[in-house]
């Protein structure tokens, strides 16, 4: 059997995409993964690493790779790439992902939300990776009201459901639970007036909250597409059409060489 493994080390979670045949399996627990890795050593292992944890010296398999952002190089695999610091290897494959599509001319303008610890919110086109935005998550938003000594009874809950029409809060408890969600759907109504994309990819642990919001939104909305896994199936796409073009190292870096 050909087996692929995604390996997502994110900030707070970290989860492995299992691949068999091309087709996605499941996704489990990287602890879960690393504790059945000897019955996998001769497989398939892409990873995107933004944490410090030194999860490769823990990945011996002679078929791994992690990938990574040069950000002296302004391409990656083919997708221009519009900014000046370094991209974050999970973001790097989800616009990556996303630039497969217009250059397959599905569309000519796609946005990215990845909601997780961090609410990533990117702009890729027909010229490549255009930059984005980085927002506090869900979580680490609720908890900045515990910063607040008469906020921190009220900042126990999460945020309240998407809004569908504007209501001033009256108390405490709204007044925090409705905050969060009006900021969001503020800005993204703003994102679609001024940059009008023609469908936009939801993804992350906090996806569903964050597609919600989009629905509520009072703008003409683009195609909204939900994938929550999208991580993994970004670097299984990325493995399968470059595993060819990989350096013999366990490293690969979007090289100029590379690009030939």
């Amino acid at each position: 059997m050909n087996y692929v493994f995604t390996i997502d080390i994110g900030n707070t979670n970290q989860t492995v995409g299992v691949f068999k045949n091309n087709s996605f399996v499941e996704k489990i627990s990287l602890c879960n993964f690393i504790e059945h890795y000897e019955k996998l050593i001769d497989h398939n292992i892409i990873i995107s690493n933004v944490s410090n944890q030194n999860i490769e010296s823990k990945i011996i398999s002679k078929n791994s790779y992690t990938i990574f952002h040069d950000s002296k190089i302004n391409h990656f695999h083919g997708m221009p790439i519009n900014y000046q610091s370094t991209l974050g290897s999970d973001r790097l494959a989800l616009n990556w992902y996303a630039y497969q599509n217009i250059a397959n001319l599905k569309y000519k303008k796609i946005l990215v939300i990845d909601s997780g610890t961090f609410s990533t919110v990117d702009f890729v086109n027909d010229q490549g990776h255009q930059g984005g935005y980085i927002f506090p998550g869900n979580k680490l938003l609720i908890d900045s009201y515990k910063m607040g000594e008469r906020l921190k009874t009220f900042s126990e809950n999460i945020f309240s459901p998407p809004l569908k029409n504007f209501q001033i809060p009256t108390n405490t408890k709204d007044a925090i639970e409705k905050s969060i969600p009006t900021l969001f759907q503020l800005f993204y109504q703003n994102i679609f007036n001024k940059y009008s994309p023609d469908n936009v990819l939801v993804t992350g642990g906090n996806s569903n909250f964050h597609k919600l919001l989009i629905d509520n939104t009072k703008t003409n909305k683009p195609l909204i597409t939900l994938l929550p896994n999208l991580i993994h199936f970004s670097l299984f796409t990325l493995y399968n059409k470059q595993q060819s073009m990989f350096p013999s190292s366990k490293y690969f870096r979007h090289r100029a060489e590379i690009m030939k």
